[in-house]
């Protein structure tokens, strides 16, 4: 016989329709709180990501803002050489970025990596040899985030190697929560955004590394500059855009996307 206990603590999310699955509930509900409180771009890059990443048990993800100019992504919890090899060798042939500009109205929001690139052609693939496999990457899933009928914006939560792929079930509860998402999304950009103060290049480059991952040995190295000159330019940088630390510069840098 169960434990009453723990079989009370699951329980089926009815709400989700055809998602006939069982969720931790109180997981679930803080992950709805974590949206609800995203009343400002940096909120939503913080809760959109890393509550729903964690809900997944995802141990990374990576949130594109998209635009004219192709847009930005932003890698969270991904070494720091991550953003910058993609933009350089992989933007050009993901199969997520080809599904997300293909996609149309009225077609599932949600897809699996494995959907467009299944059994071992993955294995095979630019994508996978140049990020994933580097990384310990490997299952991604990937959730449209729609504004005024276009994909503004989207959500992949990303497991390892040694890990299961998502589940069609998994599907499913994405698949529900994306209206959640897209609602937190649209509150979070509705906000005008506070006008910073301009950086200089040197600061601004040294922004765009900090919100990549790099450190401040890493990036005195990259630019040829010393440690205390780079902490320098930081603490500039930290004052212009009204930030106390890496976590929230990180974040403010995301909610100045296309």
């Amino acid at each position: 016989m169960q434990d009453d206990a723990a079989a009370g603590a699951r329980r089926p999310a009815r709400w989700m329709g055809e998602a006939a699955m069982e969720i931790d509930a109180d997981r679930l509900g803080r992950t709805l709180a974590a949206l609800g409180r995203a009343d400002d771009p940096r909120g939503f890059a913080t809760a959109g990501a890393r509550a729903i990443a964690a809900l997944f048990d995802a141990p990374r993800a990576v949130l594109s803002l998209r635009g004219t100019d192709g847009g930005e992504s932003r890698f969270i919890a991904w070494p720091g050489w991550c953003a910058e090899t993609y933009r350089r060798q992989v933007r050009s042939h993901d199969p997520i970025r080809a599904w997300l500009d293909d996609s149309r109205p009225g077609t599932s929001p949600v897809v699996r990596l494995s959907d467009l690139v299944p059994g071992h052609g993955l294995q095979r693939a630019p994508y996978f040899e140049t990020l994933l496999r580097p990384t310990g990457a490997r299952h991604v899933l990937t959730l449209a985030i729609r504004q005024g009928g276009r994909i503004a914006a989207a959500l992949s939560l990303v497991r390892n190697q040694d890990a299961p792929d998502f589940s069609t079930e998994d599907r499913s509860l994405a698949a529900a929560l994306v209206p959640a998402l897209e609602m937190s999304y649209a509150l979070a950009h509705r906000r005008p955004q506070a006008t910073a103060q301009p950086f200089t290049a040197r600061e601004a480059e040294i922004a765009r590394l900090v919100a990549d991952g790099a450190t401040n040995k890493a990036i005195a190295r990259r630019l040829g500059l010393s440690p205390e000159t780079v902490k320098n330019h930081l603490r500039a940088v930290f004052a212009k855009a009204g930030v106390a630390n890496r976590t929230a510069l990180c974040a403010w840098m995301l909610s100045r996307g296309p």
